[in-house]
């Protein structure tokens, strides 16, 4: 069987995200937060044009399979 990975809390989350600034002793916590924000957005991003390209192969493929192309 697979590894069922298990929803975090917002709380949670945000709990993670305080201790890795104490861990890091990191004071400013807004500017922190901000730099935070823009790395997530990156990165979601960065998997949405993975995932963009992913479905964009599999259509290829499929029409190859259909012998359109």
């Amino acid at each position: 069987m697979g590894y069922i990975k298990k929803e975090k809390t917002d709380k949670a989350m945000a709990q993670e995200f305080r201790e890795l600034m104490q861990k890091r002793g990191i004071t400013d916590t807004e500017g922190y937060l901000v730099y935070l924000r823009t790395q997530k957005i990156q990165k979601r991003n960065a998997s949405n044009e993975r995932a963009v390209e992913a479905a964009r192969e599999i259509s290829i493929i499929e029409q190859m399979l259909e012998g359109k192309i």
